[in-house]
């Protein structure tokens, strides 16, 4: 990156809205105005970097601090996201420049030990020094087809479906109870569960608002939840096969499953 061109330092309090329409942008998004209040709100301007072309943002990365879990305790680490790249300005050295400015930062400041991503492309990030730690899955699963052993355990706890505000404390428990004794999961903010609930209608691909079923045992204490939403008939659905209507009026699709009892993880199920 040549400096007499870009400039590179951390973003000002107004300059965030376009740093963040045109970080979502190099994504394929758009972001509201209430999905950029809920990011302001997580985001530390201080450590949130961007690559300026003519006083505009054309690079940027962040670094949310947070406490992960790690064999033998818990430990500060530097969470990187909002990475990206405006696409007239790539192939010019900007990420290998923010990169470099992150690292370096985390080094003489002596910040964070560990530094974490979830790339949406893992390949480009191993030239600086990230590897893989987890993987992750994806199942489709045709629920005609699925049934439970005969020597399941259901536990006698109770699931219930309940309206997020209801739901999201028992969630937050539950999820601290499990990050604190789960190697790789990272504590989880207030600000960040904002963003992390958000539930926008054109977020929703097509589906219903969010479902939160909850796992609760039989003295109240609330052991696991599942977030999922039911899929929905397009527009013109009338016009397409009837197995694609099928599958798709039909689907569940869940987004996260936590639990920290015995029997919760097949109530939920």
């Amino acid at each position: 990156m040549t400096t007499s061109q870009f400039q590179l330092r951390c973003v000002g309090e107004q300059e965030f809205v376009p740093w963040a329409r045109m970080i979502a942008d190099t994504y394929g998004l758009d972001r509201s105005e209430e999905e950029l209040a809920d990011q302001r709100a997580a985001t530390d301007l201080s450590r949130t970097l961007a690559v300026f072309d003519e006083g505009e943002p054309v690079g940027g990365a962040s670094v949310y601090s947070r406490m992960l879990t790690v064999p033998g305790g818990v430990l500060p680490v530097a969470g990187i996201a909002s990475v990206g790249v405006a696409p007239t300005h790539r192939r010019r050295g900007i990420l290998t420049s923010m990169m470099r400015a992150q690292l370096t930062d985390l080094h003489e400041q002596r910040r964070e030990a560990i530094a974490a991503l979830r790339p949406s492309e893992a390949g480009i990030y191993g030239r600086y020094g990230y590897g893989p730690a987890t993987v992750g899955n994806r199942m489709r699963c045709d629920r005609p087809a699925m049934g439970f052993r005969p020597d399941t355990d259901f536990g006698d706890g109770t699931v219930r479906l309940q309206h997020a505000d209801q739901a999201r404390p028992l969630l937050e428990e539950i999820y601290d109870r499990v990050r604190t004794t789960t190697v790789g999961w990272p504590d989880r903010q207030t600000a960040h569960w904002a963003v992390r609930l958000a539930d926008h209608p054109h977020r929703r691909g097509g589906a219903t608002s969010l479902r939160f079923a909850v796992h609760q045992e039989c003295d109240g204490r609330a052991t696991g939840y599942a977030l999922y939403r039911h899929g929905s008939a397009p527009d013109g659905a009338a016009a397409v096969p009837e197995w694609w209507r099928w599958w798709n009026w039909r689907r569940a699709r869940a987004r996260r499953m936590r639990r920290c009892g015995a029997s919760s993880p097949a109530s939920i199920w």
